[in-house]
């Protein structure tokens, strides 16, 4: 996700929202600028439609306002901005926010989507231009359509090359300090990387260095995070525990494979204890079982010898007793 990484590319017009009337709906548009605006792409619509979104509407709920991230997640929007479902007859599925979004300085109303309420119900992009849907008594139709000069700018200024490379390098520092690295970690990564620094004459390079900046610093991230999840786990392990721990992550680099590998060793760790508990168990039974026989042995020793010590006794007993008589 670059959008927070806009940067100046020299645009030779700078767009301005305004407010447009046709068919008598009025509504307010900000051109996008690309890099040809006769040649748009997929991901330029997308842009533009988002930018329609905010530009007429807003959230009734302050507190939750909407994001690009929630029009690019949520599937009734971005995912059906270029769909052809027959249902809607093609793009966002407005009339599902009909609740939750209101007017913004526009009079595109969006309709609930039931059969008698004629307002707003779509935007679709599919080859066409981009089309503004109404609720109709035979379904959707389209009010405005919009082409692409009226929805872009074309960037054809020429670029500053010096400037760009200062500009690269300033995104190379706020993308990978949102990942945690540390200022010796950028200036290692801008150091490796200065051949390509140095290259920069045109925005597609700095698109370039960003994005490998930014894999870069979800790699560190990903890293760290796995390091720190075998720290914590290692933490006050016996040496000889550790070690076997250690060599069943082996170099594996993924937190959540690494979790299952944690949570596997744990679990065979208390295997092991409860193994070695109940062997104890087991094998103190049997001492306790041993020793009471070997009691029992000397207990019936000992009545066996007071036995013999009274027979013993009685013949004594009867030999004097015959010879008195």
């Amino acid at each position: 996700d670059y959008s927070e990484l806009v940067y100046t590319k020299g645009n030779p017009e700078k767009p301005k929202t305004e407010t447009k009337n046709s068919n008598g709906y009025k509504y307010n548009i900000t051109k996008i600028v690309i890099k040809d605006k006769n040649k748009p792409v997929t991901a330029d619509w997308n842009s533009f439609a988002r930018q329609f979104i905010r530009d007429n509407w807003k959230s009734k709920d302050v507190s939750n306002p909407i994001t690009d991230q929630f029009i690019n997640s949520n599937p009734d929007l971005m995912g059906m901005f270029h769909s052809s479902d027959p249902k809607s007859s093609g793009g966002m599925k407005l009339y599902n926010f009909s609740n939750k979004w209101e007017n913004n300085n526009s009079n595109l109303t969006l309709s609930d989507g039931s059969w008698n309420n004629y307002n707003i119900v779509s935007i679709y992009e599919g080859g066409s231009g981009f089309e503004i849907k109404k609720n109709d008594n035979y379904g959707p139709k389209t009010i405005i359509t919009l082409s692409a000069d009226d929805c872009f700018v074309s960037n054809a200024a020429a670029p500053n090359p010096e400037a760009l490379k200062k500009e690269a390098e300033d995104l190379i520092d706020k993308i990978l300090q949102k990942h945690g690295l540390s200022k010796d970690e950028i200036d290692k990564f801008k150091k490796d990387h200065q051949n390509d620094i140095n290259k920069i004459t045109k925005p597609e390079d700095v698109d370039k260095i960003i994005k490998s900046a930014d894999e870069h610093g979800k790699d560190e991230k990903k890293k760290k995070d796995a390091q720190k999840q075998i720290e914590n786990a290692t933490s006050g392990l016996a040496e000889k525990t550790k070690k076997e721990l250690e060599k069943k992550i082996g170099n594996e680099t993924d937190p959540e494979k690494i979790r299952e590998k944690i949570n596997e060793f744990q679990k065979d760790q208390d295997q092991k204890k409860q193994k070695e508990a109940d062997q104890k168990q087991q094998q103190a039974d049997q001492q306790a079982e041993q020793e009471k026989q070997q009691q029992q042995q000397k207990d019936d020793a000992k009545v066996d010898g007071e036995v013999t010590k009274q027979n013993q006794q009685e013949q004594q007993d009867t030999g004097k007793a015959e010879e008195a008589k």
